[in-house]
């Protein structure tokens, strides 16, 4: 894997731009717990701390820019210098920080490879830190606490656990309208080749991934709604079929379990998540945003989700009315001016 090198840049206002909006609160006071999600933590004084640090597109293919930016507070003594270490590079190697003239803020960008996951911290005068800002956190083998950041595209399983992704699974492939034969068809095609460990729907257009990032950064506050859902699920699939594992019984006993989900559900526990309607329309809003969305997010992997757009839907010339390879950048479009 190529290691993550410095952009040279001396674009400070790009830097303010990115963290005007988001960091340039003063008050204390917590806004954004979400749930419980963040309660008593700093970060949640921030609107989107999650943006942090910013994931950019890179003119170089298959990489990223990541601007990591450390915020001093107010009545904080000024630092003699930041620094940053990582996963990105050797991790006795110390990159370091420049603060913007008359601001808050110290910054670096590097460019860092695509579908990759890293941890990070920041060294202000000789002491590590986290990210001040960023919520997501990964703990390393010896249990201490990191930051943490994935680029586009990344793979990787971050929040899911091993059980609870198949399970997932079978929702998506009950939601998504690739399940007819024409559907299948076209997917498995040569003109649309599969990932080699590919072997489901769902998992061609990559939204069990889509998720599991979503929980990860922009709704981690969901996080816990997936964790109690799948396991009330998997408990009912094993109380209605106990000889079957939960992601593969039978179409009967699931679809009878997805009618339920929207009303009332026999054995469902309601002291541990009171309305399982609510966690079956935030799963079907997920999976479609994960199937169309662009697949730098990590779902519509190659584009397929498109692909299935602009095959179905025509015009009465048989033309497609969906050319989305115009508005998108190489290798997937045809655009030369867009870049992600």
């Amino acid at each position: 894997m190529s290691l993550a090198t410095v952009v040279e840049t001396t674009d400070d206002n790009h830097v303010l731009d990115l963290s005007a909006k988001h960091l340039a609160r003063l008050n204390s006071d917590l806004r954004h717990s979400y749930k419980g999600h963040l309660d008593g933590d700093l970060r949640g004084r921030f609107s989107e701390g999650w943006r942090f640090p910013a994931i950019e597109s890179d003119s170089k293919p298959g990489f990223n820019q990541v601007t990591f930016i450390w915020r001093r507070e107010m009545d904080e003594a000024r630092p003699n210098s930041v620094g940053l270490i990582g996963t990105f590079r050797a991790l006795y190697e110390r990159i370091p920080l420049r603060e913007i003239p008359d601001s808050l803020y110290w910054f670096v960008t590097l460019r860092v490879p695509k579908r990759t996951c890293h941890r990070y911290l920041f060294e202000i005068d000789g002491v590590y830190q986290q990210d001040r800002i960023n919520p997501q956190t990964r703990m390393d083998g010896d249990g201490r606490i990191w930051s943490g950041f994935f680029t586009e595209e990344a793979t990787m399983p971050l929040v899911l656990q091993p059980h609870e992704r198949p399970l997932l699974s079978r929702f998506v492939q009950h939601i998504l309208p690739f399940r007819t034969k024409a559907a299948d068809e076209f997917i498995r095609s040569p003109g649309n080749p599969l990932p080699k460990d590919v072997y489901e729907l769902d998992q061609a257009v990559g939204v069990v991934n889509f998720i599991d990032k979503l929980l990860a950064r922009e709704e981690r506050h969901n996080l816990p709604d997936y964790t109690i859902c799948l396991r009330e699920i998997e408990k009912l699939f094993r109380l209605r079929e106990p000889h079957t594992e939960p992601a593969k019984v039978s179409k009967e006993t699931f679809l009878k379990l997805y009618t339920e989900m929207q009303g009332q559900v026999p054995g469902w526990d309601t002291s541990a998540y009171e309305n399982p309607s609510h966690f079956l329309r935030m799963v079907r809003r997920h999976v479609f945003l994960g199937a169309f969305s662009h697949p730098k997010y990590g779902g519509n992997a190659m584009g397929l989700g498109w692909c299935f757009l602009e095959e179905h839907f025509r015009d009465k010339g048989g033309n497609s009315v969906f050319n989305w390879r115009k508005v998108i950048e190489r290798p997937l479009g045809t655009n030369d001016e867009y870049v992600g």
